[in-house]
């Protein structure tokens, strides 16, 4: 795969958290410097362009290129056209129409993703409906398509052959509306850009972010939207499904309203979905879904991996939500439960048109079991528990790294210890190991104390408990013998009102010491809520002087 994710060496400081959110094993690989210390690179051909190390790496030392400059400049001299992700109104809500608005001053001609997806729903419906496939999962996201070549080659066969959404509408461009000149597709994501590389209907990948630095960089200033409606003039149809198919569960809850009889499941986030990969492959095919949807974003191509957007209200990320939604939606643009729009997709396209083949995908060799457990004996951690601080899932999982030349043994910041060759002088090394020490030993004696007096509270609530359970046992025996008291008495004698009345004064003195156990109670619980915010407050700065320790420069060196 062509480079779409870059690491700047002059910046990476080797602090791995590109490997911690990284979802794939072997997209990064450790290299030791000539100074002694690390820095972290890309490995094309096995990242799957999720994008994800960018928004994690501190230092801004992963990057990525995209079409956007190129197509801006081809704009100038050349008439073209632009598929739009209908994420734009997520990624800019109170401007996207000015956006489209500059874009159709430049002579650019406008179409609408949604409609994409419309004809994506109709053609996997078909495809279901006439098993030409067989049981599939959906090739929309191209971070989960990569991942599956790349790490489950197993199950690319099962690959839907039906083109993503942005996809689907360059073909209907090209194919039906007979446009000729370059098509540019503007997407929320990176990993759009591996999909679109080399395809021959879509010729620029454009991306929100790189839009909005093209803009900065020429001093383009976009004025905000000057009406609040959720529509555009699109040079072509506007999608009907098409907003709703871009979210979690969207493309399921479509095929649902129009076929209820499909078994479609869905999942979102990369990390979930490599679990449940698992499991596919490893159920019978009898029992797996006749569609699996996976968008490697957690809340969407529209949520993306942070919070939900404005386009429909956050419930509409529940399924329920989205299918009475799409349900009112068909009752109100179709005007019936007929399906007049994929009845006249049926007229006039053909949904071969609209498919693929995947190549064969390359088999995995797995490192043998022998060649990692020398590695984990290398570096003394046969026994020991996955601390994750290496940034890999498991401590084999580095060894695995290291068996396959993409990690080093240092890696491992337990037990490997600093590299004796390191141009930082011993000395200074050992100066600054001792100050840090000092302060972890300082911040742990305290957090040792509070964790001490957080007991003894515990202890106290613990105690004022079984003494409020056994107060509250005893009070609730003396109120049953005066309801049996009065009961036996049509009549109070003197001998009867002796006995309430000293019962009613054990009651008295019951409640008495239940209050005063509560309150004992409340003042424990407010002295734990002060320990535990106090231990909060010193384990921040524990990690604040570890990370300040591995940041110094003799260490970013290192």
């Amino acid at each position: 795969m062509n480079r779409i994710i870059t690491a700047d060496p002059e910046k990476c400081v080797g602090c791995r958290a590109c490997l911690k959110i990284c979802p794939a094993d072997s997209a990064n690989i450790v290299r030791t410097t000539s100074e002694g210390g690390f820095v972290t690179e890309v490995v094309p051909d096995k990242c799957i362009a999720c994008g994800a190390c960018i928004s994690a790496c501190p230092k801004d030392a992963r990057y990525y290129t995209d079409d956007t400059s190129a197509y801006m400049h081809y704009i100038k001299k050349h008439r073209a056209a632009l598929v739009v992700s209908p994420a734009i109104k997520k990624a800019f809500p109170d401007k996207w129409k000015k956006i489209l608005d500059y874009f159709k001053d430049q002579g650019v001609s406008i179409y609408d993703a949604s409609f994409g997806a419309d004809i994506a729903v109709w053609a996997a419906l078909r495809v279901i409906e006439q098993n030409k496939a067989g049981n599939m999962i959906s090739a929309d996201c191209p971070a989960v398509v990569n991942y599956i070549y790349m790490y489950k080659p197993s199950l690319a066969k099962y690959l839907s052959p039906v083109f993503s959404p942005e996809i689907c509408e360059a073909v209907y461009l090209r194919n039906y509306l007979r446009r000729d000149g370059a098509v540019g597709i503007l997407v929320p994501c990176t990993a759009k850009i591996s999909e679109f590389a080399g395809n021959e209907y879509a010729d620029y990948t454009l991306t929100f972010d790189k839009l909005t630095e093209y803009f900065d960089r020429k001093h383009i200033r976009i004025d905000k939207n000057t009406t609040d409606d959720d529509t555009h003039p699109f040079d072509d149809k506007p999608g009907q499904f098409g907003p709703v198919y871009f979210r979690p569960s969207g493309e399921r809850e479509i095929l649902r309203l129009f076929n209820e009889k499909i078994r479609v499941c869905s999942s979102a986030g990369m990390e979930r979905i490599s679990r449940e990969l698992d499991c596919y492959e490893d159920i019978a095919e009898e029992r797996r879904p006749q569609l699996f949807c996976a968008m490697s974003c957690k809340n969407g191509c529209i949520g993306g991996d942070y919070d939900f957007g404005a386009v429909f209200d956050e419930d509409m990320y529940s399924s329920e939500a989205l299918y009475d939604y799409l349900k009112k939606k068909k009752s109100s643009v179709l005007r019936t439960n007929d399906d007049k729009l994929f009845k006249k997709f049926d007229e006039v396209l053909s949904p071969d048109s609209f498919l693929r083949i995947f190549p064969a995908a390359e088999e995995i060799h797995a490192v043998p079991k022998e060649s990692s457990d020398k590695i984990l004996q290398r570096i003394g951690k046969t026994s020991e528990p996955d601390c994750g601080a290496c940034g890999r899932n498991t401590c084999r999982k580095l060894a695995e790294a290291v068996c396959r030349g993409i990690d080093v043994p240092e890696g491992c910041m337990m037990n490997s210890g600093f590299s004796s060759d390191s141009s930082v002088g011993e000395n200074d090394i050992t100066e600054r190991l001792g100050t840090v020490a000092a302060e972890c030993r300082s911040y742990s004696d305290r957090l040792f104390d509070n964790i001490l007096s957080m007991r003894e509270k515990i202890g106290v609530i613990s105690g004022a408990n079984v003494e409020v359970g056994d107060m509250c046992a005893a009070i609730i025996t003396l109120l049953d013998n005066i309801i049996n008291l009065t009961k036996k008495k049509d009549y109070m004698d003197v001998n009867a009102i002796a006995s309430l009345t000293n019962v009613l004064e054990k009651i008295s003195s019951g409640l008495h010491l239940l209050e005063t156990n509560i309150k004992n109670t409340y003042r424990s619980s407010e002295d734990m809520e002060s320990i535990i915010a106090e231990l909060t407050a010193l384990s921040e700065e524990l990690n604040v002087t570890v990370y300040d320790a591995s940041r110094e420069d003799k260490y970013a060196e290192f």
